[in-house]
């Protein structure tokens, strides 16, 4: 019998599989509204990607950084910001 996967992992393993900003930005607003993230989880994830971009000091928020980054890069950039937001880093 297949082990049943921990809804958590099922969700980061979506949220760091997206590859549309929109759809990103969606799924994490409904993730939102249903408890399962919070402004804690926002803050956390934008620290995270700043630094791992080293933009420390020139964004407010992992969507503004995407905003600045190069088109072929932005696909990995979403996956990992889904990765962060249930602590799996790629």
């Amino acid at each position: 019998m297949d082990e049943e996967k921990d809804p958590s992992q099922i969700i980061s393993e979506a949220l760091s599989r997206m590859n549309n900003f929109e759809k990103l930005n969606e799924a994490l607003v409904i993730l939102k509204s249903c408890g399962w993230i919070s402004d804690y989880d926002d803050e956390r994830v934008d620290q995270k990607i700043r630094e791992q971009y080293g933009r420390e000091d020139e964004c407010a928020s992992w969507s503004q950084l995407y905003e600045q980054i190069e088109e072929g890069a932005q696909e990995e950039f979403l996956g990992k910001v889904g990765s962060f937001y249930f602590g799996n880093i790629q």
